[in-house]
């Protein structure tokens, strides 16, 4: 009989680098999803086609997202992992590359080109005004592409749920002594044990959001009680 597969913790430390960072995000694919998410990635290789479509070079940052999502890709998982589109194009009257589609088709997440140079670069969304079919820069969706992508991936991780209110400073406190692993990233407070993740992250307007995932191998039983409280 197969072993069930078992998360392990993998942001006990969060580096600074920017490179370490999408190395990291690598560990996490290979440990949630069991898969064989490779770590080492050719960024030229990987953005050669698009950068060739395009007509013009591409920053690392964009560079390592389109490894990221090829290597998803060739594992048959990126819509199982990203759920939306992957569209690498350029957006010239707005100054942006995009990332992603979301798959109503009208949001975009892309880089903005004043900000395109920074190793980890924030990401902004695009919105398209369903009666014109017009498209405008919305609003910042997160700080840095990398925890754009981790963000990303934690609305689809399997079983849990999210919580958009009651998550006071007493409540966050709560949750990092129940969490054995906590680290911060760019905003995010990331809260892990075996077979179970949180994340909390904060918002311009109101209380920060809850998103709790466990593996199916974890009985929601077994949830901290703090956290148990919360569930819907």
């Amino acid at each position: 009989m197969d072993q069930p597969h078992h998360y392990q913790p993998c942001f006990s430390s969060v580096p600074s680098s920017a490179t370490q960072r999408w190395t990291l995000l690598r560990t996490f694919v290979q440990r949630w999803y069991d898969l064989e998410m490779p770590l080492d990635r050719d960024l030229e290789s990987a953005a050669h086609e698009t950068q060739a479509e395009l007509g013009l070079p591409l920053s690392d940052s964009i560079r390592e997202w389109i490894a990221f999502a090829k290597d998803l890709k060739a594992l048959g998982r990126f819509e199982y992992v990203l759920r939306d589109c992957f569209e690498v194009a350029r957006f010239k009257r707005l100054g942006c590359t995009t990332l992603l589609l979301q798959g109503e088709g009208d949001v975009y997440w892309a880089v903005r080109d004043e900000h395109a140079d920074q190793d980890d670069p924030p990401v902004d969304c695009l919105h398209r005004d369903l009666e014109t079919g017009r498209w405008t820069i919305g609003w910042r969706d997160t700080d840095s592409l990398t925890s754009f992508v981790l963000c990303h991936m934690a609305a689809f991780l399997g079983p849990g749920f999210t919580r958009v209110r009651d998550i006071t400073d007493e409540v966050i406190a709560e949750l990092t002594d129940a969490f054995p692993v906590s680290s911060e990233y760019n905003g995010i407070l990331i809260l892990e044990d075996t077979d179970l993740i949180g994340f909390v992250r904060s918002r311009t307007e109101g209380e920060p959001t809850l998103t709790i995932a466990r593996q199916p191998s974890f009985p929601e039983s077994a949830l901290p009680e703090c956290v148990r409280r919360l569930c819907p």
